[in-house]
């Protein structure tokens, strides 16, 4: 192994002399070099190589070549000598090497295209496309990229054609991103066609488009206009001959069929005939015909009105053909959520229109928290009629409506028009609720709020008195609970805003609560949340994200049963919903994995602040109910009562611990994993202090690799807590050590050092060096 390590810094001897020579390095300077390059050779050639001593090679000669730019420009050398090439020469080799040891590791095949592209090695990168290709034929991604190099950087649109139909014969099946990347291919190919046409000046119906009409087209010719001479030979008739000839002519009808379009025709219908019910990918064309179709807007005005003339793009009759083909296919309510997405992007230039829904909203912004300031210094509360709704809403959503113009007027029409003709073929329908035109009707509201939501941004007034409709809408005889009964439920999500609607944000620590503006709301309505997530758990019983939102809702403000929900959903969710993996167990459809372990710890986090809330709050309450000729000695009294029965006080955060929440608490971190559990421990802390974080750690035990890091972080910072002096003990550092111990971060480092340093300030010194040895076997380090 030291022969094949000196052979290989032999051969960096020429590049680290020129480096001396060049004046760019010192001596000692090429000497620090060549021993760090030795000890990372030396890394390399042992027997169970890492692919970490791989990456932290590469990232120190990385480093080195940047120097060694900076040093040359500064010096103003520009004469190219063997050490310029000889950094990225070597980076190349040891990422050669790194592949050849670590050949199923993607991401490190990805590291490496992405620094050949960096530095402009075409062929390195051609050759490793291909080796990548081999290895991950079932990568999308790959495909695409080694069509989009072929496409952009040696432009040819005919390899990179080959690529992505090579990729969609092995992934057609299973990958709508290659369909959607090899339609933008196509369409870019077409672009790319018409441009060049047009700066040969052979671009059919130019001259056309400027010779006829006349009008304008006339007044701003500038040529001189001769009128056909006497005795001058007319040629018309051999013209319209030439004319009809070239008509006639396959080649120049195939241009034509290309210039028009056929090529991403074709891949459409072939896409949709391979992934025939996947609205997202037709939903992905429409966007890239909007994107790259070259779609203008010009606007003339003339007197006093204004006359507005829309230029289409080139693939409007495409754009049009796909529309139509998501209504036969999924039907009304998909068809209005796609034409509402293309109104917006027509008028507005921009996928969402953003920019233009945004200043067209604000301009009514200050006339919303006018009306509405009247009333927020007061406790809005919610009429129990279906049919009422706030006064300020309805003056709120009548001023964003007139505020809306362009593109958002137009997606506002595409939807309201859908809504009202679902409501009237509903009115005339004879099935009941159960029936087809309820669940038509109840799709198109879901669109109609995502509409209001993902495209156009409405405010929370607007989202207010839209799900209050969609509630009167859909109840029917049943009742406000009518469409639970009746199966026409919202998505998750869904029910997640409307609840942050009446409550602040952070109530509810939804992650969706984003998508709402606030519009001068000050004070929520508690009630009218638990009502909203009282449906959203009947109608997604599964769903652990909305048990905690319920949860939540319940322990804020007053009247909450906690309690009685906590018992509900662990009933609903079942006991091993904080453990499942991935794809196990009792999850819904719609969420499993580590975000249903987070929303299941966050349950039992919830549970466990309001039984100790509670427990200190009985316990004051029954102090305040002894006589005001007390004394001291009585609550002393009191206090040792207390302690009796097993309740340790936590005066400042107003907490009591007593022997059935640590039961809890137990239950909690067995039926818990991921994250979760570290916010339990964070809780624990918060609460306890050290004590308390070392009784939560004794009870985790062993701690999975993804709590690790998070809860290495944790014990340092209760270790650094400057307000708390006792619970520091070798027993702490043992029950923090097992869950943590293991952990490669510099946190898990610093808690094995406090640990030594503890022992040797107790005197214990052997142990001290048991710690150590410990670290090192835990760590791997020397």
């Amino acid at each position: 192994m030291a022969d094949a390590v000196y052979q290989a810094l032999d051969r960096m001897l020429p590049a680290l002399e020129d480096l001396q020579v060049r004046g760019l390095f010192t001596a000692e300077e090429v000497r620090a070099i060549a021993a760090k390059r030795r000890d990372f050779e030396f890394l390399l050639r042992r027997r169970t190589a890492r692919k970490s001593d791989f990456l932290r090679y590469i990232t120190h000669e990385l480093n080195l070549e940047e120097l060694r730019r900076l040093r040359k420009n500064k010096a103003g050398l520009s004469k190219s000598t063997v050490s310029d090439h000889a950094g990225k020469q070597l980076v190349h080799f040891i990422f050669e090497r790194a592949l050849r040891k670590f050949q199923g590791d993607l991401e490190l095949w990805l590291q490496y295209l992405d620094y050949c592209c960096s530095t402009s090695s075409h062929k390195a990168h051609s050759r490793a496309l291909a080796r990548a290709l081999q290895l991950f034929p079932r990568t999308a991604g790959l495909w695409i990229r080694a069509a989009s190099f072929e496409f952009f950087e040696h432009s040819s649109p005919p390899a990179a054609r080959v690529l992505m139909q090579r990729g969609l014969r092995l992934n057609g099946q299973e990958s709508a991103l290659l369909w959607t990347q090899y339609f933008k291919l196509e369409v870019l190919y077409v672009n790319k066609l018409r441009g060049r046409r047009v700066a040969l000046g052979i671009e059919e119906g130019t001259k056309k488009e400027q010779g006829e009409g006349g009008g304008e087209g006339e007044e701003e010719s500038e040529g001189i206009h001769v009128p056909r001479l006497e005795g001058e030979d007319d040629d018309t008739e051999e013209e319209a001959k030439e004319e009809k000839g070239n008509e006639d002519d396959p080649r120049a009808r195939s241009v034509r069929a290309v210039l028009a379009g056929a090529v991403p025709r074709m891949v459409y219908l072939s896409a949709i005939k391979a992934r025939p019910r996947d609205l997202d990918m037709r939903l992905a064309f429409v966007e890239t015909l909007e994107e790259l179709g070259g779609q203008q807007q010009q606007s003339e005005t003339e007197g006093e009105g204004g006359r507005e003339e829309r230029s289409e793009g080139a693939f409007e009759d495409l754009v049009q053909e796909i529309l139509g083909g998501i209504e036969e296919a999924f039907g009304v309510a998909e068809a209005a959520w796609a034409r509402a997405k293309h109104a917006l992007t027509r008028r507005g230039g921009q996928v969402g229109g953003e920019v233009e829904v945004r200043a067209t909203t604000n301009k009514r912004k200050t006339n919303v928290r006018r009306n509405s300031s009247s009333s927020s210094s007061k406790k809005r509360r919610y009429s129990s009629s279906l049919t009422a709704t706030w006064v300020d809403d309805e003056k709120a959503v009548t001023g964003w409506r007139e505020g809306l113009e362009g593109g958002a007027r137009e997606c506002m029409a595409v939807l309201d028009t859908t809504l009202a003709a679902a409501a009237d073929l509903d009115r005339n329908a004879e099935e009941d609720k159960n029936g087809k035109r309820y669940d038509l009707l109840n799709k198109i509201w879901q669109y109609y709020l995502r509409g209001l939501l993902e495209l156009l941004h409405a405010p929370g007034s607007v989202l207010r008195a839209a799900f209050a409709r969609r509630e009167v809408a859909l109840s029917g005889e049943g009742g406000r609970e009518g469409e639970v009964a009746g199966g026409l439920t919202l998505e998750p999500g869904m029910y997640l805003i409307w609840a942050s609607l009446w409550v602040a944000p952070s109530v509810l620590s939804s992650p969706l609560a984003h998508h709402v503006e606030e519009d001068g709301k000050e004070e929520g309505n508690v009630q009218e949340a638990r009502r909203v997530l009282d449906k959203a758990v009947k109608a997604h019983p599964l769903h652990a994200r909305l048990w905690e939102a319920r949860l939540r809702a319940e322990a804020w403000g007053e009247g909450g049963r906690v309690g009685d929900v906590f018992t509900k959903a662990r009933q609903a969710l079942g006991p091993t919903a904080g453990i499942d993996e991935l794809g196990e167990g009792r999850g819904s459809e719609e969420e499993e994995g580590e975000a249903r372990r987070i929303a299941v710890a966050g349950c039992w986090w919830v549970y466990l602040d309001w039984l100790m809330l509670v427990g200190g709050e009985g316990k004051r309450r029954k102090s305040e109910n002894t006589t005001s000729g007390s004394s001291e000695s009585d609550s002393d009294s009191e206090a040792e009562e207390g302690e009796k029965d097993g309740v340790e006080w936590q005066e400042e955060g107003k907490r009591a611990v007593s022997p059935e929440v640590v039961k809890a608490l137990e239950h909690a971190l067995v039926s818990t994993r991921g994250p979760g559990r570290v916010a339990l421990c964070r809780l624990w802390h918060r609460c306890l202090g050290r004590r308390g974080l070392q009784q939560a750690m004794t009870h985790m035990g062993d701690g999975r690799a993804e709590e690790r890091e998070d809860m290495a972080a944790l014990c340092l910072e209760a270790l650094n807590d400057g307000k708390e002096e006792a619970g520091l003990t070798g027993a702490w550092f043992e029950a923090a050590l097992a869950v943590c111990g293991k952990a490669e971060t510099e946190e898990a480092a610093a808690l094995w050092e406090a640990y030594e340093i503890f022992e040797r300030g107790q005197g214990r010194h052997q142990a001290a060096n048991n710690v150590r040895w410990r670290r090192g076997k835990a760590t791997g380090e020397k």
